[in-house]
This record gives structure tokens, C-alpha cells and sequence, in this order.
């Protein structure tokens, strides 16, 4: 079992970064402990997301207004999504060797319309069909500052799901 201290070292390696270069999450009941990268996407590339396994890709268009938002394909942190589900504390590392710890708030799985568009109609079932436009505004709108976003796997493309799981920050008792 890796510790936040080991996980702080292990991404520290050379980055010097002030960005998100690692998550490392635990389930404080059973001890188990999880410890992932993160990359980030390039800068002309806003919905490039990482394909290597376990890799979070920060998103940074809701990182410019303070919401730290992480993506992970389906096929590529299926484990880590189902690991983050049950984890009560989630640290995310920064390059600097600073970091911050959240703790899980809540989980929804949103329905597209089309799961072949980006511009498709959400819903949260049973509820009204909004705009990709007005999800995006309510996912990152600034109620929870770390956002984990990932499709959920569904047997036809047109039948997608995308999942958010939403984490408030840790009150350190300042």
C-alpha cells in the first residue's frame, strides 16, 4: 500500500510543474490505496483525452476558472473509475510538490441523446434534455472544485453515459 508521501515522490520526478501531475486516492475503511498520473492535453487540442491505461488527462478549459477537472476513457480507467467510487479522500499532486485533498461528494451518470456528438442533449434520468452547452455550465460551474468525468460503458455508441464524480475540498481546519 502506497502512502501520499510516496505518491508526492513518485510524480515529482523531474516535472518541477505547478500543474496536476498526479491523483492518488484511498478508501480509508479498507485501506486500499490508488496512485495515477495525470497529463495534460495539448494546448490547441481541448477535447483530446489520454488513451494509456490509468492516465487522467486534466481538462483545461474549466481549469482556467479554478475547477479541477479530470478525464479518463472509459476502456482506459475503467478500474480506477470503480476504485474513485468507493474512495473517500482523492489528493491531487502538483508538480511542485504541493497538493490538495477533496473527499468524494457525489456521483451522477448523465444520458446523451447522441453518444456519437459532442454538441448532443444530456439528461439526468428521469429529468428534461439540456444542452451539451448548459451541462458543461452545471458540471463545472463551480459548486465542487475536482470533477472526474468519464463515459460509461454501454453496449451501443448511441445508448451513452457520462459519468461525473464530484469532490469538495477537505476543510483543513484553518
Amino acid at each position: 500500500m502506497m502512502t501520499l508521501l510516496e505518491a508526492i515522490a513518485l510524480f515529482l520526478v523531474g516535472t518541477g510543474a505547478i500543474y496536476p501531475v498526479g491523483l492518488f486516492a484511498q478508501n480509508t475503511q479498507t485501506g486500499e490505496t490508488m496512485a495515477r498520473h495525470i497529463v495534460l492535453q495539448p494546448a490547441d487540442q481541448t477535447s483530446w483525452v489520454s488513451s494509456t491505461e490509468g492516465v487522467f488527462t486534466l481538462f483545461q478549459i474549466p481549469e482556467k476558472s479554478g475547477v479541477t477537472a479530470l478525464l479518463a476513457h472509459n476502456f482506459a480507467a475503467e478500474d480506477e473509475i470503480k476504485f474513485l467510487r468507493n474512495a473517500d479522500e482523492i489528493s491531487i499532486i502538483y508538480g511542485d510538490g504541493t497538493y490538495k485533498t477533496y473527499h468524494s461528494a457525489k456521483v451522477e451518470v448523465w444520458e446523451a441523446q447522441d453518444g456519437k456528438s459532442e454538441h448532443s442533449w444530456f439528461r439526468l434520468p428521469p429529468g428534461d434534455w439540456i444542452s451539451a452547452f448548459s451541462l458543461y455550465h452545471k458540471i463545472y460551474g463551480g459548486d465542487f472544485p475536482l470533477v472526474i468525468q468519464t463515459c460509461k460503458a454501454v453496449e451501443n455508441l448511441y445508448d451513452a453515459r457520462e459519468f461525473f464524480l464530484y469532490a469538495a475540498e477537505v476543510d483543513d481546519g484553518d
